[in-house]
């Protein structure tokens, strides 16, 4: 079994063979979320998160109102992946939001 760190023949080492100018960031997943939790001290962001999540949850928490975002999901205040997917989703469905509002 490979670990992705592996340097050796791992699969960080197949990686950099196959394409030698790719950068490795360790932990980049949780770094992202270390300034995504910082920017959320900033009022205007958590202020603006907070519409999209309140929003959402609007939606999503009836059947009948989630017809018209079927593809909403849950919100998950501990994971900036579905922060970020909340968001693409209120962007690509603003037109169909504010005219079921």
């Amino acid at each position: 079994m490979f670990s992705y760190g592996e340097k050796i023949n791992g699969v960080r080492k197949r990686i950099e063979d196959k394409y030698p100018n790719t950068n490795f960031f360790h932990y980049s997943s949780y770094k992202l979320n270390l300034v995504i939790n910082d920017l959320s001290d900033l009022f205007e962001i958590r202020t603006s998160v907070g519409r999209v999540k309140d929003s959402i949850h609007f939606f999503g928490d009836s059947p009948l109102r989630r017809k018209y975002i079927p593809t909403i999901s849950l919100f998950c205040e501990t994971r900036w992946t579905t922060k970020y997917k909340i968001i693409q989703i209120f962007k690509y469905n603003i037109n169909i939001i504010f005219e079921a509002l």
